[in-house]
């Protein structure tokens, strides 16, 4: 039976706080990481990766700033063996590029 694993790493709505980050959440399953929009709760990601094998997906749901201000960070991550993709709605390559 495959196990389901939700961590909520920001719930806050537009803006964060001292008590919580922006939205974002991580499922983890048995084969790998899913992530629900890239708030600044993403910087919590590192503590709950925990299997350098499995892939990380990211998903946005669109592109307004507490849904994406996260993405800067990834450099801090050091996942070694995870291969890292994001998903987005049309026109994030063109969104992406002015970031």
């Amino acid at each position: 039976m495959s196990k389901l694993k939700i961590v909520f790493l920001g719930t806050n709505g537009w803006y964060s706080t001292n008590v919580a980050n922006t939205i974002c959440t991580l499922i983890e399953m048995d084969t790998r990481y899913i992530v629900l929009d890239a708030g600044d709760g993403i910087q919590h990601l590192d503590k709950y990766v925990t299997d350098q094998t499995k892939p990380i997906d990211i998903f946005l749901s669109h592109f307004h700033l507490d849904h994406v201000i996260g993405l800067h960070i990834q450099p801090k991550f050091r996942f070694l063996n995870n291969k890292i993709r994001i998903f987005a709605q049309t026109g994030a390559k063109k969104f992406s590029t002015r970031l």
